[in-house]
């Protein structure tokens, strides 16, 4: 029996057909080795026309399969975006065959799962316009092949660091405190934590950090990212900190502060010309009900965390004041800037729960103000990382451990066969399931590296269930953005007791 939802949308959808604007539907799909993509969900007739293909030839199949290279990066980069900010987005994209070949201008609007696009084709535009689009595009796959190298880097670094990091600590654990090598090897340690740090916020940049918000003392997250801002910065710009010690805490995610910072800290050094300052400034704040400050970013009364980024430099125009968090729009040369960094701070403070002002007057700088609700009391300090321990208690099972890297599967082998567990090794996707097939006896947990070549350990996984249902699994990874549905999850670099605790935790249920 037909209801009267199934007749407004079946009236929606003949409109749909019949309209001349292209609509196009897409649902957003987990990213796959730090690559996101959108799904064809549904198109109307003008939209096939456009893309020339019919929706049954392209449902549930990707933005990146359709199209290729610039295109499809600047359009994956474009609904990203538009879910980041959760603002409608408009965008122009030249199409180079078919019927509908020419330039087309859309709107991107996000939903829950995905975005929506409107789409019409444009009958006159400037050959300057047309330059500056593919320009423009052409500097967005600049940068996000920039980012795709920094985060491979970064997680073959992390590989590096695992062992490093571990080994040291299980040298540290068996040395008496007073022993002659024991500072040194405190030295290596420390040395190896800030190369650690470093890769985090190289990770941060090229956008493949989960999000894990916690309570954070923003003091502390701007402290421990200076020295990639006075790298960032540079040497010619004084960079300047006027950080509160009795800060209250807010749930944030400090590798997302991290980026805050970085983008903010980059535009104000492009606005000084010649020698500058920019300062960063933490504080606690009360905002009233009549408080200017409240009005104008929307911020209700009450308690807040104020992170705060001033600069000395050109200002920006009063006409142009309101547009700065708009995507893809600069006041840079195009060669220095895509437009995107301002729309991704506003995304990311939007989503923390907190709010964003911009005060400028050319000639007399810049200040951008953030506001993050106060929650409480500065968090403590947290505890290190877990190291082995003697004391520790035996395991028992035995675990399949996959590894492409070699010194990574050497150390964790290392560590799970010192305490009590049985290992059976294999360096890829296809040798770990030759493995488990041969094996005769129990298997009672996979460990597994996410990123690897011909097949992931996401993939590994699912095929082992048909042979081993129920095998629980630890997922480890150089990458901290992957995206686990089942299993545990643990980041390169781990120390050893973190693996432990995520062997046992797993095989416990």
């Amino acid at each position: 029996m037909k209801t009267r939802d199934d007749d407004a949308t079946a009236r929606l959808r003949a409109v749909l057909e019949i309209a001349d604007e292209g609509y196009l539907e897409f649902r957003a799909l987990p990213p796959v080795g730090g690559r996101v993509d959108f799904a064809f969900v549904d198109l109307n007739r003008a939209a096939v026309e456009a893309i020339g293909y019919p929706l049954a030839e392209v449902a549930g199949h990707g933005v990146r399969e359709l199209f290729r290279g610039e295109i499809a990066a600047a359009i994956v980069a474009q609904f990203a975006c538009a879910r980041a900010t959760g603002q409608v987005q408009e965008h122009e994209l030249q199409l180079t065959s078919g019927r509908a070949a020419g330039w087309h201008r859309y709107k991107v609007m996000p939903t829950a799962d995905g975005v929506v696009v409107l789409s019409h084709r444009m009958t006159d535009r400037g050959e300057q316009e047309r330059a500056e689009l593919q320009e423009r595009l052409q500097h967005a796959q600049k940068m996000e092949s920039l980012g795709r190298l920094a985060g491979g880097i970064a997680h073959d670094f992390n590989n590096l660091l695992t062992p490093i990091l571990a080994y040291t600590n299980l040298a540290l654990d068996r040395l008496d405190a007073k022993a002659p090598l024991y500072e040194d090897l405190q030295e290596i340690r420390e040395a190896a934590d800030r190369a650690a740090a470093l890769t985090r916020q190289i990770l941060t940049f090229s956008r493949k950090q989960a999000n894990h918000p916690a309570p954070t003392s923003l003091t502390a997250a701007v402290t421990g990212f200076e020295r990639m801002l006075r790298l960032l910065v540079g040497e010619g710009v004084e960079l300047r900190f006027e950080l509160a010690e009795d800060l209250g805490s807010v749930i944030v995610d400090s590798t997302q502060i991290e980026q805050v910072l970085a983008n903010l800290a980059i535009n104000a050094r492009d606005a000084i010309d010649g020698a500058g300052r920019i300062t960063v400034r933490t504080a606690n704040v009360s905002l009233g009900e009549d408080d200017p400050e409240a009005r104008s970013c929307g911020a209700p009364a009450g308690r807040y965390v104020l992170l705060e980024v001033h600069d000395t430099g050109s200002g920006i125009a009063p006409e142009l004041k309101d547009r700065v968090f708009e995507p893809f729009f600069t006041t840079k040369e195009r060669v220095k800037g895509t437009g995107l960094g301002l729309s991704i701070v506003h995304g990311l403070v939007t989503r923390s729960g907190g709010y964003i002002r911009c005060d400028s007057e050319p000639g007399r700088g810049t200040t951008f103000r953030l506001y993050f609700p106060w929650i409480g009391e500065p968090p403590a300090e947290p505890a290190g990382a877990a190291s082995a321990t003697a004391d520790e208690p035996g395991g028992v099972g035995t675990v399949l451990l996959v590894e492409d890297d070699e010194a990574v599967r050497r150390l964790a082998r290392h560590i799970l066969v010192e305490h009590g567990y049985r290992v059976l090794e294999a360096d890829s996707g296809p040798g770990a399931l030759e493995l488990a097939s041969g094996h005769e006896g129990a298997l009672d947990l996979l460990v597994t590296d996410v990123v690897m070549p011909r097949m992931d350990g996401r993939e590994l996984y699912e095929r082992l269930q048909a042979l081993r249902p129920g095998l629980p699994a630890v997922f480890i990874s150089g990458f901290a953005e992957v995206e686990i549905t089942k299993g545990r999850f643990l980041a390169k670099p781990f120390a050893a007791g973190e693996l432990l605790a995520a062997v046992r935790e797993s095989l416990q249920g």
